[in-house]
Order: structure tokens, then sequence, then C-alpha cells
């Protein structure tokens, strides 16, 4: 009988190994999350806004979603633009490091 608590310990501690690295290699992660780096998008520029040190805008891409951006120079209103750029470390403002005007 001292052999039938011990299937069970290594039972439970085999499912919780399991469970943790479902957890850690599954889980999905953005690129500011990760910390890759950059990334480019494809959009419309609209909403241009001067600030002290360039401009901000709002890059609305393919997918319908809206991003805030910065850039030094200033865009072309209702330009399709493909940015390159970093994201922010709270998310909220995508750091343009490069912009070609597409149309």
């Amino acid at each position: 009988m001292t052999g039938v608590p011990d299937r069970y310990v290594l039972l439970a501690v085999s499912v919780v190994i399991v469970m943790i690295l479902t957890i850690v290699v599954a889980s999905p992660r953005s690129a500011s999350d990760s910390g890759m780096g950059e990334e480019e998008i494809v959009g419309v520029v609209f909403d241009i806004k001067e600030s002290a040190k360039g401009y901000t805008f709002t890059l609305e891409d393919t997918s319908g979603a809206g991003r805030r951006c910065y850039f030094p120079e200033m865009p072309v209103d209702d330009g399709v633009y493909a940015v390159t750029g970093e994201v922010s470390e709270d998310g909220m403002m995508f750091f343009v490091r490069q912009m070609r005007l597409l149309a």
C-alpha cells in the first residue's frame, strides 16, 4: 500500500508540469511583449497633429484598426503609407522610423 500514494503524487506533479509548459509555450505574445522590435504596417494617415518635436497621426491599417503614430516629418493627410517602426513600452504609440508614401 505504500506505492499507491506515490503514484497519485507523481501523476499530480506531471499534470501540473504539463499545464505550466502549455501556458508558457502556447501563450501568444505581441512584438512589444517579446521585445522583438520592428514591424511594418500599411495604412491610411489621418488626424495629423503637430507636436513639439514632430507630428502625431492616426494610421488605419488594412484590417480597419487605428494606431496612433509619431514621426518627425509631416505626412500627407489621407495618404497611403508603408511605415516601419516600434511600439512604445506602454503600447499606446507607434514610433515610426521610416515612412514610404504609396499613394
